[in-house]
């Protein structure tokens, strides 16, 4: 016999939507994340332990209705949560390698597009998700967006997407092999 046991509640807790793209995951649809900020401030601010978190939200008349679930890692008092909501539909990316050059042996230039949709109503923000190649040393030498760089392999873009609009962002990347 299972019995399951809500440890904690909290009602009020402020979070950011934002969209994910990640083709090296999910090569068309975004993942709908929530980040929320794990402190006091924000009415959490307990260590949280392993475990399944469950997403309501009070629809238009008020009733609370199941809108996701994502399981966490064990968690200390101010450190950003990331949980998954599930994937967009009406969201949409798409990645395009425009052109490779090999200029000698131990370089490649790789030049690449981004296109993000929004269908919905209402604006969205995006997280577009690069995982750069392994090599000893590489520089976006050209790029429409500023990467924001997050570890040795990965950037970000970062923007907000108006309703019913599509933003390309292209960057090419010089890698010293």
């Amino acid at each position: 016999q299972i019995k399951q046991l809500s440890l904690l509640t909290a009602d009020g807790v402020a979070g950011i939507r934002r969209f994910i793209f990640d083709p090296a995951t999910e090569p068309r649809y975004l993942l709908v994340q929530l980040a929320v900020p794990h402190s006091r401030a924000n009415r959490l601010g307990k260590p949280l332990p392993k475990g399944r978190v469950i997403f309501m939200q009070r629809d238009a008349d008020g009733e609370l209705e199941f809108i996701g679930q994502d399981k966490i890692d064990h968690t200390p008092v101010d450190e950003e949560l990331k949980l998954t909501i599930g994937k967009a539909f009406d969201v949409i990316g798409e990645r395009t390698v425009l052109q490779t050059l090999r200029p000698s042996r131990t370089r490649m230039v790789e030049t690449v597009r981004i296109r993000v949709r929004n269908h919905k109503d209402q604006p969205v923000n995006i997280r577009c998700v690069e995982h750069l190649r392994s090599c000893s040393d590489w520089k976006i030498v050209k790029t429409t967006d500023p990467p924001i760089k997050r570890s040795f392999r990965l950037v970000h873009f970062e923007f907000v997407l108006q309703p019913n609009t599509e933003k390309v962002v292209t960057y090419t990347v010089d890698y010293h092999l």
